[in-house]
């Protein structure tokens, strides 16, 4: 693919896509586009061109400032990227620039077919809301509620 094919090819993605829910979705200049999916959740979806990529993602949560307040999140993050059994084909990733925790997939777009993209997007969205809306990061929730994190992944297989 060449760069301008993989933006256009996801903008013609984006337009089935709203054509179908009836919302208009179309990538800025920047090759970006946020999708407020509810009031506690944004997926962001980003272009490169030069890797022919399209990287999906969206924050989870604000982490504490102090690295000790951080590390109950920590555990709960890679115990939930264990094995991709919670998280599927993603990941719970830090991003350092905004210190949050981050749930990140990426995909080559000349693999994919508008509804194979159409599908991770769904995909993607449905997990970002069950993770949020579920409190699986919250420590203070799992610690003392095991069954929570365990009703969570016995959803998700």
């Amino acid at each position: 693919m060449t760069q301008s094919t993989v933006t256009q090819t996801v903008s013609i993605w984006l337009q089935q896509i709203s054509q179908a829910i009836g919302v208009e979705l179309t990538l800025r200049e920047d090759g970006h586009i946020e999708l407020a999916c509810s009031d506690k959740a944004t997926v962001t979806l980003e272009i490169s061109e030069k890797y022919e990529l399209v990287y999906f993602y969206a924050d989870l949560l604000s982490l504490p400032k102090t690295s000790t307040d951080r590390e109950p999140f920590y555990r709960r993050a890679l115990e939930l990227n264990g094995f991709n059994i919670a998280t599927g084909a993603a990941s719970i990733s830090l991003d350092p620039r905004r210190d949050t925790l981050t749930l990140t997939v990426m995909e080559k777009v000349s693999a994919m077919t508008a509804d194979s993209f159409a599908s991770t997007l769904n995909d993607f969205i449905s997990l970002t809301l069950s993770l949020i809306e579920n409190n699986v990061l919250l420590p203070e929730v799992n610690q003392t509620s095991q069954p929570v994190t365990d009703k969570f992944i016995r959803s998700l297989v």
